[in-house]
């Protein structure tokens, strides 16, 4: 504790205190003062220094001609969002591009836009290209489109995100740019190629699991088992994947021969784009040519599988469930059921699938069958 002998020693002690806390004051004001000047004029400083003294002003001022390049290509293309593929930074940059679809539709779309050539082209090289930018996001009217298309086929709406796989697994593997021709294929080709690829891919993971919504939408409506439509997509994907295999047919009925479910990731990328190609090359088979392709190989499949035989000339019932009919159909109907039977499984009309002897001795045995119950059912309805 400090004694103060007197009122003068008092008197200058608080003179003492007063001025050591107006230094204080004083020294805590600059300091204050000079921290808010570093952070309002600081950033400033440093810009003018980075682009007078450390070379920053071309490098930035290239980087906005890589923008304003980059948004007149948007706008060319009626983007309205980036997609990815700005111009790189620095003048004069070639552009990137994720695929080579990507760019030569790009570059389709520019070259027509600049001469004004055909406008259908164009917008088609324009749908191409907003179809590249929006369908990873499973979004935009290119992908709404192909959404619609696949499920009418399939009966209903497929998962976006298995949608948008099979999408961009089509546009990064370039299959758009696999036809053997020099000009590109339109958006509506390309549309229709990727429904046909979607089907295919939908028909595979159906036959892994044994059925599926589709594999019985096509049984139901050709009167053919489930395991003949498998049957005909192991076929199908298996010879376009492994091309000539003998006996492929007998095989598969054996189970002797690796089905779809049994191939590697890349025999069933392989078969299923083959199989989606014309048989020229030159041009992509639509979702009815598939469809049609699936149903013929069924009718083989469920041809060449044994048929139950009748109980006797009277069994009307066994008749009328081999020749998929329900009760007391009209004889008109029978006829055409018997026409369109007769159409598929002849074994005259099978002889030229180069089926071997045994086979060829199922398909006209189960024939037979066919043609007696047609009779049993015909008189049946000429008694009453």
């Amino acid at each position: 504790m400090v004694e103060f002998n007197d009122t003068s020693n008092l008197f200058q002690c608080g003179v003492n205190i007063k001025l050591n806390f107006e230094v204080a004051l004083k020294s805590l004001g600059y300091t204050v003062g000079l921290y808010f000047a570093i952070k309002i004029f600081g950033p400033i400083i440093w810009e003018f220094l980075q682009e007078n003294f450390f070379g920053k002003k071309n490098q930035r001022k290239n980087d906005l001609d890589a923008m304003i390049r980059s948004k007149e290509a948007m706008l060319r293309r009626g983007e309205s969002k980036a997609s990815g593929n700005a111009v790189p930074p620095g003048a004069g940059a070639p552009r990137r591009f994720k695929t080579k679809t990507e760019e030569l539709y790009t570059l389709e779309f520019e070259s027509l836009s600049k001469s004004g050539g055909d406008p259908e082209k164009k917008e088609s090289a324009k749908k191409m290209i907003d179809l590249i930018g929006s369908g990873q996001w499973g979004e935009g009217p290119g992908f709404q489109e192909i959404n619609k298309l696949v499920a009418g086929k399939i009966g209903r709406e497929p998962e976006l995100s298995v949608l948008s796989k099979h999408i961009n697994s089509f546009l990064n593997r370039e299959v758009a740019l696999s036809l053997d021709r020099p000009e590109l294929p339109s958006f509506e080709e390309v549309r229709e190629a990727l429904v046909v690829k979607i089907l295919i891919n939908i028909l595979i993971e159906e036959a892994k699991n044994g059925d599926g919504p589709l594999i019985k939408k096509i049984s139901s409506r050709h009167a053919v088992q489930p395991k003949s439509v498998i049957n005909a997509v192991d076929y199908l994907v298996t010879s376009s994947a492994k091309g000539s295999v003998k006996d492929l047919i007998k095989k598969i009925l054996t189970g002797t021969v690796p089905k779809v479910t049994q191939l590697s990731v890349v025999d069933i990328e392989k078969g299923s784009h083959i199989l989606s190609m014309g048989a020229d090359g030159k041009r992509f088979i639509n979702s009815p040519t598939l469809m049609k392709m699936i149903e013929d190989q069924a009718s083989l499949f469920e041809s060449l599988t044994k048929l139950p035989p009748l109980k006797n000339k009277k069994d009307l019932n066994g008749a009328l469930k081999l020749l998929g009919l329900g009760k007391n159909p009209e004889k008109e109907d029978v006829k055409k059921r018997y026409k369109k039977l007769a159409q598929l499984k002849h074994p005259d009309r099978l002889a030229s699938k180069g089926l071997s002897p045994d086979m060829e001795k199922i398909a006209s045995e189960n024939f037979a069958v066919i043609q007696e119950a047609y009779h049993i059912i015909l008189d049946h309805i000429d008694k009453e």
